[in-house]
């Protein structure tokens, strides 16, 4: 497995890669080809597999970055392809050796009836699919492309093996004459062998408008990652049926191409997980813009989302700080682990796997092992994509932390005490100097007392001070006298 990334805009300082495969770690060893780029290889053999087995590949990269004045520490974490010997292909509608799981098949919308060999020939179909099995954390097994499925009424899908998996998917689909059109799949689709066929409905550009449909919730914010469910109604057998298919962007917007005023529509709107949230009432669309209002509003639906995060973050045995997380709802994209090494000597992120990583599942456990042998506090923050620069946990590890009045026990502790009382009497005595004496006194032994922690430069800036004031108030003192 090799690995080559390119950094725009910034210089990589350092950079650790560790390379996870069948759930064992190698660490990488990282060349710098140029300022800007850097690449790792690690030769490792994959067997031949005969049944299906979880071999995931991924990547963990800690980059410090040099960007202009400013130093940068970015964490990435990417995830490969479990190795599966499922295979997924177009086949002919009719396979004995094959099993079908899709049959996409290219309608005419208004007399809703295969479409003809002349708008075939000039049929266009693309698609991104992916797949995996329940039990697997959402690391797909499969990614299936296809572009450019050109001068076909159907495109059937097949697999080699009988057995139910879960797709997320996209299709985009067209013909002369005909708008592009949309269709997306609702929510973690199941699928397994069967001959269901999903129409992919064509409408001529002659009858049809091209509308923006835009979805906020009850406050007019824009809801981003909703898929919606466009029907046309059948007045003559009351029912309805998929004519397009839409995901809003960033905005809440996205376009349909639609038929104005004459046809009756139905909006039903899903969230990712593939729970309803919106269906509106037979509608015309009157004009080319559209937007529906979505309850609950966004508050209410973020802390739905929040309400079904559970996790645990905590420091077990072996010097591990384990994250787990289940996101029941599916919405939050990104869960993060970040560890900091806090001593004398400031702040440090640790580079060990997971240490300083994000993963984009929604059930999974991140493991940072922080090693033996380096004293200090330990800092493990948990953030998500809800809010990226707020924790929504926090917990602190001391290693060998202790105060001075820990280390001296009670009988240093009063001898620390009684010192800081004799230079303070002196102090006292002797003027100006002695009340610096003091200040110093106190303040060197406020660690010792245990009552506040400083590191090594501090207390020495704080003698530097505290000398370099005495001399002045010293000379002082002897122009007076």
């Amino acid at each position: 497995r090799s690995l080559t990334l390119q950094v725009n805009n910034a210089t990589v300082r350092n950079a650790s890669i560790n390379l996870t495969y069948n759930f064992t770690t190698f660490k990488c060893v990282v060349t710098h080809p140029t300022p800007e780029t850097f690449f790792c290889n690690i030769p490792i053999s994959a067997p031949t597999l005969s049944v299906s087995t979880n071999l995931t590949f991924g990547y963990n990269i800690t980059l410090l970055l040099f960007n202009g004045s400013l130093e940068q520490n970015q964490s990435i974490t990417t995830f490969g392809q479990v190795v599966d010997p499922i295979s997924f292909f177009q086949c002919p509608v009719v396979n004995a050796t094959s099993f079908m799981v899709y049959n996409f098949t290219f309608f005419e919308e208004e007399s809703q009836s295969i479409i003809n060999t002349s708008t075939e020939s000039t049929a266009n179909f693309d698609a991104n699919f992916i797949f995996w099995q329940d039990g697997n954390g959402g690391v797909p097994n499969k990614t299936i492309l296809l572009d450019g499925v050109d001068g076909k009424r159907s495109i059937p899908l097949c697999m080699d093996q009988d057995i139910e998996l879960r797709t997320r998917g996209q299709i985009i689909y067209r013909a002369d004459g005909f708008d592009v059109r949309d269709w997306y799949t609702i929510g973690n689709y199941s699928i397994k062998n069967n001959s269901n066929v999903t129409h992919l409905n064509l409408y001529p550009v002659a009858l049809g408008s091209a509308i923006t449909l835009t979805l906020t919730d009850e406050t007019g914010q824009p809801l981003q990652d909703l898929i919606t469910d466009i029907r046309r109604y059948d007045v003559g057998n009351a029912s309805s049926f998929t004519v397009d298919r839409t995901k809003s962007n960033s905005e809440g917007k996205d376009n349909a191409f639609l038929r104005q005023q004459d046809v009756f529509y139905r909006f039903i709107v899903y969230n990712l997980a593939g729970t309803q949230l919106f269906s509106s009432d037979l509608t015309k669309v009157l004009s080319s813009t559209l937007t529906l209002v979505i309850k609950p509003s966004a508050i209410s639906t973020l802390l739905q989302t929040v309400g079904s995060l559970s996790y645990t973050l905590e420091n077990q045995t072996g010097n591990n700080i384990v994250l787990s997380f289940l996101d029941a709802s599916g919405e939050i994209n990104s869960h993060c682990l970040s560890v900091i090494h806090r001593n004398g000597t400031g702040d440090t992120f640790l580079t060990g796997t997971d240490c300083n990583s994000c993963s984009a599942l929604s059930d999974a456990t991140l493991t940072c092992n922080y090693g033996v042998g380096q004293n200090g506090t330990y800092i493990a923050s948990y953030y998500t994509s809800i809010n990226p620069s707020i924790p929504v946990d926090t917990i602190y590890v001391s290693v060998n932390d202790v105060s001075l009045a820990d280390r001296l026990g009670a009988d240093g502790l009063l001898m620390a005490s009684l010192l800081t009382l004799t230079i303070a009497s002196l102090g006292l005595a002797l003027g100006s100097v002695g009340f610096v004496m003091m200040g110093v006194a106190i303040t060197l032994s406020l660690p010792m007392l245990g009552i506040v922690k400083f590191s090594y430069p501090i207390i020495l800036a704080i003698i530097i001070m505290l000398i370099t004031v005495m001399i002045i108030v010293s000379k002082k003192d002897g122009k007076n006298g």
